[in-house]
């Protein structure tokens, strides 16, 4: 301050200063950062739409689950009218004086076993109902399906895909790119942060130390040079390692990635063969119940024999209701695997 102020003037003085800068250069890290952050909003949309995949597969196998447990629930019923025919024919036979009471008294010792399975089968139907309500956010509320079993069933070769080809799109792979897209921006930014920085602005300073306002505006530069980091950053070389493991770590899961394709197109392929040996299973089962009814009937086969061949036909059934579900979740989850 000039000599002339006096210490009073100076303690009741104003003084007010404003500065702007504007940054012209700074290694490139405001570039990097701008695009390193629309990356993390990419990822964050990927990661969506891989929840709403594994949403999606698994609410599918809850579905397929109760499925199963309904079709159990038809074959129970076929089951029970063929008892109630046998033991008409196991009356007659006793009534006719044909065979004992033993035979009649089996048939009743199947129904009995039939109708405790069909206490647990119930039970299960109700559970499953509950969670699978639960799963798609209508708990509390009493659901139902499609109680129709397929006859879709597509030879898997069908559904097969190049898996190279498919294996760009799945949301994993984008997901590792995106992962070295990440570090390879930060990598830039380490390095940014080792240039020099430029920048620009004006400054502004008001004072009144003797109620004669005065304001002085001036533009200036400045440039900031890190010395330090011209001999070595040891959070640029921690980077560097950070970005090849991302590399390295893309391309080994591209490799298990193939290798799930595989698995899955494989368990969908063992999924149909059993579908056919299922059907298989069928006839023979029900020409084996069908021969045994007319032995009995003709006094040549044993009650035990008979019911023998009704369980075998009924897990026959099932067996094939089964292979179908399996068969419908292996092409979910090969789909899936595909980016489907």
């Amino acid at each position: 301050l000039p000599t002339s102020y006096t210490l009073k003037a100076v303690q009741h003085g104003t003084l007010a200063s404003l500065v702007a800068m504007q940054p012209v250069f700074v290694g490139g890290r405001i570039i990097n950062a701008n695009k390193l952050a629309d990356v993390q909003t990419q990822v964050k949309q990927l990661m969506l739409e891989q929840s709403a995949d594994d949403v999606a597969q698994t609410t599918e196998v809850y579905f397929n689950q109760l499925l199963a447990l309904y079709e159990q629930e038809k074959t129970l019923d076929a089951a029970d009218k063929q008892l109630e025919n046998i033991l008409k024919d196991a009356n007659n036979a006793f009534e006719a004086g044909v065979t004992n009471k033993n035979d009649v008294l089996s048939v009743k010792l199947k129904q009995n076993e039939m109708a405790v399975n069909r206490l647990k089968l119930n039970n299960g139907i109700a559970l499953c109902k509950m969670v699978l309500a639960q799963y798609i956010g209508k708990p509390n509320e009493e659901i139902d399906i499609d109680r129709t079993l397929t006859n879709e069933l597509p030879d898997p070769r069908q559904l097969s895909v190049n898996h190279a080809s498919a294996l760009e799109q799945r949301t994993e792979m984008r997901l590792l790119d995106k992962k070295v897209e990440a570090n390879h921006l930060l990598t830039r930014v380490k390095q940014g942060e080792m240039l020099p920085s430029l920048a620009v602005g004006v400054a502004g300073v008001y004072h009144d130390p003797t109620q004669k306002g005065r304001t002085n505006v001036v533009g200036l530069a400045t440039l900031s040079v890190p010395i330090s980091n011209l001999w070595g950053n040891r959070g640029l070389k921690r980077q560097k390692i950070a970005e090849q493991i991302a590399i390295d770590e893309r391309e080994d899961s591209k490799q298990l990635l193939l290798i799930q394709m595989q698995n899955a197109y494989n368990n969908l392929e063992t999924a149909y063969k059993q579908i056919q040996l299922a059907k298989l299973s069928i006839e023979q089962a029900s020409e084996n119940l069908r021969l045994n009814q007319d032995y009995y009937e003709a006094g040549t086969g044993t009650m035990s024999n008979l019911l023998d061949a009704q369980t075998q036909d009924q897990k026959a059934r099932n067996q094939y209701s089964e292979a179908v579900v399996a068969y419908l979740n292996a092409r979910t989850a090969y789909l899936k695997a595909t980016a489907r």
